[in-house]
């Protein structure tokens, strides 16, 4: 049996460092000092300049609609998408 789409989620002791972040931060959504953090992070990754061309967004349905728009097709292109995706992906 091939499985598919197994969830590998960290533990609670591995994400209670970054949550006592936040919470000594008092920084609980956009733009706190992890966001900017992790965009930097990103951007060293994919071995980009500063400021890095990377973008934190709150959903891959956000990212997709960014992707489209930077790529400035015309109104009504066509586009594949792959059969197993996200029904948001269409």
């Amino acid at each position: 049996m091939i499985q598919c789409l197994v969830p590998d989620l960290p533990s609670a002791e591995e994400l209670m460092p970054w949550l006592q972040q936040i919470d000594q931060n008092r920084w609980y959504t956009n733009f706190g000092p992890l966001e900017r953090r992790f965009i930097v992070e990103a951007a060293r990754l994919l071995n980009q300049a500063v400021p890095p061309q990377v973008a934190a967004l709150s959903s891959g349905t956000d990212a997709l609609i960014l992707a489209l728009q930077a790529l400035g097709l015309a109104k009504g292109a066509r586009i594949l998408v792959p059969a197993l995706t996200f029904p948001a992906t269409g």
